[in-house]
């Protein structure tokens, strides 16, 4: 059975079964498209986005009732037999990183809102998925930001880091682990402080207590961002303020088991062409 959730109401249309944000109007689909999301009469100005080779994603323009929205649409497509078997057993990715998003929201983080998000289903079998999110308006990904960094003053430079590193050090204390930390999944934006939002939270969760192995993975894949902007001293900030805001201490040994886990990172990238000897920095 669907579970509820505060702000969303669960709807049918045809095989398509669907939570709904509130501030959505509702809308009803043409009853002779069945196959097609139910809201895709609403949406133009498709335009597609990079993504993985199990996803595919596009930036869109939504009509909400004559209000246009710039939004992200996201289908999720079954990675192998076993996923497919999977997902009609247990929660489908499309729902865990929904469920994931309000849980960040819940303690304060800041991540994309969820418009409409659901699943198609003929039968039994649960056969296509869908997040519909808006877009966030003025922000940037991190790779774009700290390129900017190097034209920033040294104070401003430490103040984003400082902020950042805070950032994370409250996510881990709140036993969250991120489940794809890289770069590109943290938007920035700056408006007297900066703010941050996560994208990608279908492997994100809270634990009883992090284990490490999911905290060096996060810091790991923060530690993976190359960019000539960030110096070592820079990243040796980063964490002293993180490790002092999570231990009250440098903790030594977790830095040398990051180190030790980014160095075999850069060496595998290394090997597989993805970087030059230039990018190896540790």
């Amino acid at each position: 059975m669907p579970k509820s959730y505060p702000g969303f109401t669960l709807e049918r249309d045809g095989p398509w079964v669907y939570y709904r944000n509130k501030t959505v109007e509702p809308f009803e689909s043409p009853t002779s498209i069945t196959l097609e999301l139910p809201m895709a009469h609403l949406i133009s100005a498709q335009e597609e986005i990079a993504s993985s080779c199990f996803s595919h994603v596009c930036k869109a323009v939504f009509d909400n009732k004559g209000s246009d929205l710039t939004t992200y649409l996201k289908g999720m497509d079954f990675k192998s037999p076993r996923d497919a078997i999977k997902q009609q057993l247990s929660k489908s990715r499309a729902i865990k990183a929904f469920e994931a998003e309000l849980l960040l929201q819940s303690l304060g983080f800041d991540t994309p809102t969820t418009l409409l998000t659901g699943w198609r289903q003929r039968l039994f079998f649960k056969d296509s998925f869908f997040t519909l999110s808006a877009a966030l308006i003025g922000y940037e990904d991190l790779y774009t930001v700290v390129a900017q960094l190097g034209k920033q003053s040294t104070q401003q430079k430490r103040i984003f880091i400082k902020q950042f590193s805070s950032t994370i050090a409250r996510m881990h204390r709140d036993n969250i682990g991120h489940g794809d930390l890289r770069a590109g999944n943290v938007m920035c934006q700056y408006s007297h402080h900066w703010k941050f939002s996560f994208l990608d939270n279908e492997r994100t969760r809270q634990y009883a207590k992090l284990p490490e192995n999911i905290r060096i993975k996060n810091l790991v894949q923060l530690n993976l961002l190359l960019s000539p902007v960030i110096s070592k001293t820079d990243r040796q900030r980063f964490f002293n303020h993180y490790s002092a805001l999570c231990y009250g201490r440098t903790n030594k040994d977790l830095l040398n088991k990051v180190m030790s886990k980014t160095r075999k990172r850069l060496q595998i990238m290394l090997g597989k062409k993805k970087i030059g000897t230039t990018d190896l920095w540790l």
